[in-house]
């Protein structure tokens, strides 16, 4: 799971729909491990929950893990290692070009949906072939060159 409290683009509201969603995780799936983000120092907001400080050794792991993210960079670079990433629907704004570059395939809108996922991810062979063919695409397209992707969002960020 990766945390965002940090993130004010997104409203003030994300930080406390990531503490629902990741106790509500937590309480199906007690091994949840929150990434933090660089810019959140010192206490987090996530209880008896276990987290990561960068560098993020777990996503160094060779076997896949299911990463749960909010229109993050992270998620991309979780993906790209050969993890799962699923994006979280939270009902909160944000820029809708970023959502389209960061946002997976695999979308959960809840801790029930996201240990459904985690759950049909291992059992279900089909379903993973699927699964990682839409990653692949949408990393492809994340990277891809010609147009679209995180060139055109960074082009517009950061115009020349």
């Amino acid at each position: 799971m990766v945390s965002q409290t940090h993130a004010v683009i997104f409203g003030p509201d994300l930080p406390r729909h990531l503490r629902r969603f990741v106790a509500a995780l937590h309480r199906l799936f007690p091994d949840t491990v929150v990434l933090l983000h660089p810019g959140e120092r010192g206490s987090h907001p996530f209880g008896p929950v276990r987290t990561s400080r960068p560098p993020h050794a777990m996503l160094s792991t060779v076997r896949p893990a299911l990463v749960l993210a909010h229109c993050s960079t992270m998620a991309i670079d979780a993906a790209a290692a050969g993890h799962w990433v699923a994006s979280i629907d939270f009902p909160v704004g944000g820029n809708a070009l970023a959502h389209g570059v960061a946002d997976s395939p695999l979308r959960v809108a809840d801790a029930a949906e996201a240990f459904s996922l985690y759950l049909r991810l291992a059992e279900d062979g089909a379903f993973r072939l699927r699964a990682a063919a839409r990653q692949q695409e949408w990393l492809d397209a994340t990277f891809a060159r010609d147009g679209g992707g995180l060139a055109d969002l960074l082009r517009r960020v950061c115009p020349p």
